[in-house]
């Protein structure tokens, strides 16, 4: 299988759940395809189909990736403050999620440490305590 196919593969995951376009040319994303591809390789060489090689290669394309700042942050606030700001349509949604990311330093904190995105384990521990930062920026604002 072409090396192309794991990267694109990875790229559009990254676009479609939010990561910054500069996260689609990060360094992870050509070495968690070429390991993906080695492991496809792999597989095939065993006699696995093609579908079944691609199941085993997937774990290693998608190592060392979290989630990105603006599908936390769309979660949370559609989760707990719908009622009070207008995110249910998505130009006020991307509003709100530039606007908290650009008033915190948001999510250098929750950061993988070897990887790209955010760590889902760090975040889970730390979110209420982040969901309070945003109700007292909210409140802070008067909203």
């Amino acid at each position: 299988m072409e090396l192309d196919y794991f990267k694109l593969q990875l790229q559009s995951h990254l676009n479609d759940h939010g990561f910054e376009k500069d996260d689609l040319a990060n360094d992870i994303v050509i070495d968690n395809a070429e390991n993906a591809n080695n492991t496809f390789e792999q597989m095939r060489r065993a006699g696995h189909t093609v579908d079944e090689a691609i199941e085993f290669a997937l774990p290693d394309l998608y190592a060392g990736i979290g989630m990105s700042a603006r599908e936390v942050l769309a979660n949370i606030l559609l989760t707990n403050f719908s009622k009070r700001i207008n995110v249910k349509d998505q130009v006020f949604l991307e509003f709100w999620i530039n606007r908290i990311r650009n008033e915190f330093v948001i999510m250098n904190e929750f950061r993988l440490e070897n990887g790209l995105g955010l760590d889902p384990w760090v975040l889970e521990e730390s979110r209420g305590d982040f969901i309070h930062r945003i109700d007292q920026y909210l409140k802070t604002n008067g909203l």
